[in-house]
């Protein structure tokens, strides 16, 4: 099954099950995931060697084998501009659980991102002719 199938699949259970994928239109920015995390990052911590995190407009994808991900459809985002850089607080929720929230901080000079409850591992955004030269 690849990504496309998975992604759409979860979406329509989410829209049947009535859980919104994404927030309402009138949220402006916050409505669906910032550009500016939107993409495939990886981190050169060797306790994520050969793992990427890849976030799309309504769901994050955590690869944890190769080609195998963990998918997490995005439910909401809130979007916090602070003087060194930009918070996004994401609730999403994957098949075996319910709403959870995670907090991703993007530095926009070296342009990493780190997690809230992990400010020691930095991720990397890919560049696009790189995730084409893999796929």
């Amino acid at each position: 099954m690849n990504r496309t199938t998975l992604f759409l699949g979860l979406l329509a259970g989410g829209l049947i099950l009535g859980t919104p994928a994404c927030s309402n239109e009138d949220e402006g920015p916050n409505r669906i995931t910032a550009e500016e995390i939107r993409g495939v990052w990886e981190s050169g911590d060797p306790r994520y060697a050969d793992r990427k995190l890849e976030i799309l407009s309504e769901a994050l994808l955590f690869f944890v084998e190769g080609e195998n991900f963990d998918p997490y459809i995005i439910h909401e985002i809130t979007v916090e501009v602070e003087e060194d850089g930009t918070r996004h607080i994401i609730e999403h929720s994957g098949s075996e659980m319910g709403r959870m929230t995670i907090s991703l901080f993007v530095h926009p000079g070296d342009s990493t991102l780190v997690f809230e409850n992990q400010p020691e591992v930095m991720w990397w955004k890919v560049k696009e002719e790189e995730e084409g030269e893999e796929g």
